[in-house]
């Protein structure tokens, strides 16, 4: 699943400014970023907002339109946790610790020998697992063609986001 606020023109981006995970601008390949369901995407998104305030503005909410990602099937993953983490020569927080790090080995797994087309990580905000796939806007990797994005609508619009709001006990004003 993949929320995207509808200033952004397109769901599909990859993503090299730098404020995220795993990007940077001088990695290798911009990064798409998506999460196993709507609640781990809604987490990752709105998490650090409803940390401490289990408020939400409903024009916040309104922004956003809720995406089904289809990734190919034959994908180069690394999963970081459990053994590979290591295999790597790595800890959990040096994925979701400080931003400088992560993006650090960001640029070092895509430059990876074994031309992996994305990462399997832990979400900070969720602690579920979340998909950051390596891609180009220019010069597409292969896996990039297969990949699909269905609109399903607008998050405040879907009867799964108010049944979190209420299990989150979110205050939405």
């Amino acid at each position: 699943m993949r929320l995207n606020d509808r200033r952004f023109r397109e769901p599909l981006n990859w993503s090299r400014d730098g404020k995220f995970r795993f990007e940077s601008a001088g990695a290798p390949f911009g990064v798409f970023y998506s999460a196993r369901d709507l609640t781990t995407a809604f987490l990752e998104v709105f998490g650090d907002k409803i940390r401490h305030s289990r408020r939400i503005a409903r024009a916040a909410i309104e922004r956003y339109d809720v995406y089904a990602v289809k990734p190919a099937a034959n994908l180069k993953i690394l999963t970081l946790e459990g053994a590979n983490l290591a295999k790597i020569g790595a800890t959990l927080g040096c994925f979701s610790g400080s931003y400088p790090l992560s993006q650090r080995w960001g640029a070092r797994l895509m430059a990876h020998p074994d031309q992996l087309d994305g990462l399997v990580y832990l979400g900070r905000r969720s602690g579920a697992q979340c998909l950051a796939l390596f891609g180009e806007e220019n010069a597409p990797k292969e896996h990039q063609a297969s990949l699909m994005l269905s609109r399903i609508g607008r998050l405040h619009e879907s009867l799964e986001f108010w049944q979190l709001a209420e299990d989150l006990k979110l205050a939405v004003f």
